[in-house]
Formats: C-alpha cells, structure tokens, sequence
C-alpha cells in the first residue's frame, strides 16, 4: 500500500525499523521510510570510484503497529513532507522500489540460448579458467587489437593493394621493434633494485627486458606488500601458508600458498603462474621467507629470453619443432606462432599431437626475407 502510495507520489521506499512482541516471532512494529533519509557516510576510502551522494537527510516515513496475534495493523505514525524534489509520474518507473520484473521478462528457466550459454561456461567465464596459460589477454582484446592495426594501416576507400601495403609496412615496424629488443637485451644488463637478491641475480639473466620488470614488480610488492597470517603444516614436508596484502583496498581477502619444503615448488590460489607464466607475489613472498635462492626448474619453463637465443642455428635462423596439424599440412602454413607455449604445455604433461616437423628457410632466401618469414623463440612469445 505504501509503495503503490510512493511510486505515485515520485519517491523511493526503504525498509527501516523492525521489533517483536518479547520472546515471540511476531512483529510488532514496522517502519518505512523515504529511501533519500539519512545521511551518507563521510569516512574515507581508498576506493578510486565512489558512488553519487543521494542521502539527503529526508524524514518521510510511516510506521506499522500491530496487535499480539499479529493480524490486526493500524498506522501510529505518517510524515507525508519531503526536503528533495520528487520524480515526475514519466519518470516513477525508474524508482528502486518501483521496479519490478514481470513474468514474460523473467521467464527464463526454459530458455534454450541461456542453456546453451551455461553448458559452455567453461569456455567464457574467467572463473573455470584459471589453470589455462593466457597471459591476463581476453579475447575481446585480441580482436579490439585486430581492429585497431587494420584501422591503422587502411581505410574504407583503401583499394586492395593499398591494404596489402599498409599490412606490410605494419608488419615491417613489429620486426623492427623486435630486432631493436633483441639488440637490447643481448648487449645490455638490467639494473637490479636489490643488487643482492639471488632470485633478481637468476631472473635477470633469464627472461627478457619486459618480463623481468614484471617479474621484479611482484618481487617487490611479495617482499615489502604481503604479510603471512598464518602457517600450517600437513606433515613433514608440506606447508599451507596464509597471507594477505597490506592494501586496504583488498580489505580481509587472503590468498593460500602450498609449499613443498623437499623441492621448493608451490602453488598460489591465486594461479598467477598457471595463467600468465610469472611466479606470484605470494610465492615470491614464501621463497623469501623460506630463504630460497633459487627458483625451481618447473617455474623456468616461461623464462622466455636470452637462454632461448643460445638454440640459434646459422645465421640467425632457428630450429623449431611445430605440432603436426592435419588442415596446415595441406594448405602448407607453420602450425604455431608461439613455440614457447607448445614447450611449456609438453613440460606440463599435456598431450601433443605426433610426429613433430621441422621448419626451415631454403639456402636461397634473401638475408631480409629470412628475418621475415623466420620463428624467433626468443621475441615471437614475449609480453610487450
């Protein structure tokens, strides 16, 4: 009754005050209230986004009494005045307390494109996902790229040979862009925040420019961010540590490290490594604690850097072993433009297609068009 009043006066209704009858579930007195009463909360809050200021102190309310058997109500209490302008009757739909879904609209049980939808969850939703190597790219970004590049290099007008030359200028600044890398990470060391971090010393010279930077900001935030709460032990060798971030803005949430004393492997619910190929800031934090010096073999698999350079057969060339793929053996394309992740799924246990080939440039290719067409394990799978 109140509501109904409400939607036609253009204000919102929210739920206040609630008491029983003494040792009774019966309720003995309800309020409403306008849902403008009171006053926003002004504490600060690290969060960046903040919600628009829509308390503006209102009094209207109505409030509810009933007898000790609950079935007899009676009105003990009506303020009818507002201090906020109220919504205009085209606009009363859109109160909070006016909105409601009706039955064709939220007939949805039955509904077969949202049955589909969740039969291939797995596929779609980030949360099923987290032991797939992705990098942290989403396939709307793959595409939005896609689509920024070939805005970049044509127009609606561009004739088909314009396209094809704007592609090819593109695709001659990224292996440009990739020589200029290469050249920097072959003839120069990067500068170590901690000079004597044993893990800084072996990453450095494992992983290429951009992904020890990654690598070095989430031994920063594990070393000087996170904080280990607790600490149990399953038996001899294995321990589940507890942290958390010094972060406000995470509040209470924790993240659970399973460490192997024997080996020094470790497993983060957070699945940093299994997702993008980096060791998390909770493990790096449980290596510090524990004194590790060195990581692990299983979390090398991602060093993707100069230790790959080293395979470089001929003159920049390199042997790379490409799964057997049934449709590009007929149209006669590489199978692959990412080698490291094929290394990485077969490091992983993950089956892999018989009989591996081999792909090589003829003798007869010109020096630049042997930089075009080659397989660079060291840049091709890079981040950046």
């Amino acid at each position: 009754m109140y509501c109904e009043y409400a939607h036609r006066t253009g204000f919102s209704v929210r739920k206040q005050h609630l008491m029983y009858w003494t040792h009774t579930r019966i309720v003995k007195q309800r309020e409403y209230c306008c849902s403008k009463a009171g006053l926003k909360n002004t504490k600060k809050s690290p969060m960046k986004y903040r919600k628009s200021d829509t308390r503006t102190g209102c009094h209207a309310c109505i409030t509810f009494q009933a007898d000790s058997e609950g079935k007899n109500w009676k009105v003990t209490k009506f303020v009818e005045e507002h201090n906020h302008p109220l919504a205009t009757e085209t606009k009363s739909h859109l109160l909070r307390s006016s909105r409601h879904v009706s039955e064709m609209q939220g007939c949805l049980h039955e509904n077969r494109w949202l049955k589909d939808l969740h039969n291939i969850r797995r596929k779609w939703s980030t949360a099923f996902n987290k032991d797939v190597l992705d990098l942290g790219i989403l396939s709307t970004q793959r595409s939005e790229s896609a689509n920024n590049c070939l805005h970049g290099c044509s127009k609606p007008t561009s004739a088909l040979v314009e396209c094809f030359s704007g592609m090819e200028k593109l695709v001659s600044s990224w292996r440009r862009n990739e020589r200029d890398e290469d050249y920097k990470c072959k003839q120069g060391d990067v500068c170590l925040r901690y000079k004597v971090s044993f893990l800084l010393k072996q990453t450095s010279k494992q992983y290429s420019r951009k992904m020890f930077a990654f690598f070095e900001k989430n031994f920063m935030v594990g070393v000087l961010g996170v904080n280990v709460v607790d600490e149990n032990k399953y038996d001899e060798r294995n321990i589940l540590y507890i942290t958390t971030h010094n972060d406000p803005a995470d509040g209470d949430k924790r993240w659970f490290v399973s460490y192997d004393s024997v080996t020094n492997q470790a497993q983060c619910s957070c699945r940093g490594f299994e997702t993008k190929g980096l060791l998390c800031s909770h493990i790096l934090r449980i290596y510090n604690l524990r004194n590790v010096r060195q990581i692990p073999g299983p979390y090398q698999a991602m060093a993707i850097g100069r230790r790959e350079r080293r395979n470089r057969t001929g003159r920049g060339r390199v042997r790379v072993e490409l799964p057997y793929c049934e449709f590009h053996q007929e149209q006669g394309h590489a199978t692959a433009t990412c080698p490291e992740f094929l290394e990485v799924r077969g490091a992983r246990g993950q089956a892999q297609q018989p009989p591996p080939r081999q792909i090589e440039a003829p003798p007869q290719a010109r020096e630049e068009d042997r930089y075009e067409d080659r397989v660079d394990v060291g840049t091709r799978g890079r981040i950046g």
